[in-house]
This record gives structure tokens, C-alpha cells and sequence, in this order.
């Protein structure tokens, strides 16, 4: 499995904890150092151009890390997902809902350039689709106490089998 902007790799190393395999990919060199010791690797790469060879991932793992896209590019990034996936490989992504760009100059009190993409669930659902992927899963939920006021997003989605194979496991190994 793949986690895009996978950051220090605190959720591929929820999804390690189930047996999975998880190389995380981050375009910052600090954050994928940080995701090495808990993952199985990282590299440094952005998520419009992955370093993976075609049909070749069984899953693309990306929280919240579309976000750092521009509208204009989340079709590419969604469709490079779908050209490394395994045929009847999953991805699950999540963004926020809105329909604003937000640029701040501060995160979380540090002086640091924040940039993020406010998404609808049937824009994501249709550039998705577009993707060549099949929904499986779009939904919001509502934020926690701890979290920010925006509505969370979620889309899972499976890429096409092209025959062959039988299913695909749904439980976690261990």
C-alpha cells in the first residue's frame, strides 16, 4: 500500500499495525525521514507523478493530502492513483468540504505557509470518476470536538479488474 502525503506516517502505521505493507510518499524530505522509522519506507515525490510503476500498488491511502492541491490539479493526482493501482485495487482519500482556497501565513501557532483546497463530495466524486475509478464510498462527517469546524470528506474508490484473479481481501491479516 501507498500513503500519499503520508506526513510522519501516523496513519500508515495504523495501517501497518493490521499486517499491511506501507511505503509512504510525501513531497517534504523532513516528513518522509520522519514516516521512515514507522513505515516499511518512504520517498520524497508528489502525488501527480509517483514513483511506482503502472498496476503495480494494491491500495493508495491519501488523508487529507489533496487538499495541498490547487481544483485544476486534482484530476491528475487522482488519475496517476489510478495508474498505479492494481486492477481491483482500493483508494480511500479525504479532504474538507467547502468551496473556498485557504492561504494562511500561520499553522497550528507556527510561522509557516498554509495552503489548502477546499472540496464538494460530488466534485470529488466525480473527478474520481473521471479517473477511471469506481466509487465505492463518498461521505461526510462532521468534525470532532478536538477537531477544526470543517465537514470531512471521505471517497473510496476501486480500480476496475480487467478479468482473472479472484477477489479481493477485505479483512486485515495478522
Amino acid at each position: 500500500m501507498a500513503e500519499i502525503g503520508c506526513g510522519p506516517g501516523q496513519i500508515g502505521a495504523f495501517v501497518r499495525s493490521w499486517g499491511r505493507r506501507v511505503v509512504g510518499v510525501d513531497l517534504s524530505p523532513q516528513m518522509a525521514r520522519r514516516a521512515q522509522v514507522r513505515l516499511d519506507g518512504a520517498c520524497v515525490a508528489d502525488m501527480r507523478s509517483l514513483p511506482f510503476a503502472s498496476d503495480a500498488v494494491g491500495g493508495v491511502l491519501a488523508f487529507y493530502a489533496v487538499i495541498h492541491l490547487r481544483r485544476a490539479e486534482l484530476g491528475a493526482a487522482l488519475r496517476e492513483f489510478s495508474r498505479v493501482l492494481r486492477p481491483g485495487g482500493h483508494v480511500l482519500f479525504s479532504a474538507h468540504e467547502g468551496t473556498d482556497d485557504v492561504e494562511l501565513d500561520e499553522f497550528l501557532q507556527e510561522p509557516v505557509p498554509f495552503a489548502a483546497t477546499l472540496f464538494e463530495l460530488d466534485e470529488l466524486v466525480a473527478a474520481t470518476t473521471a479517473a477511471g475509478l469506481e466509487v465505492t464510498l463518498a461521505q461526510r462527517r462532521a468534525p470532532y470536538e478536538t477537531e477544526g469546524k470543517t465537514v470531512r470528506l471521505y471517497v473510496g474508490a476501486r480500480k476496475p479488474d480487467t478479468g482473472g484473479g479472484g477477489p479481493i481481501a477485505t479483512t486485515p491479516r495478522g
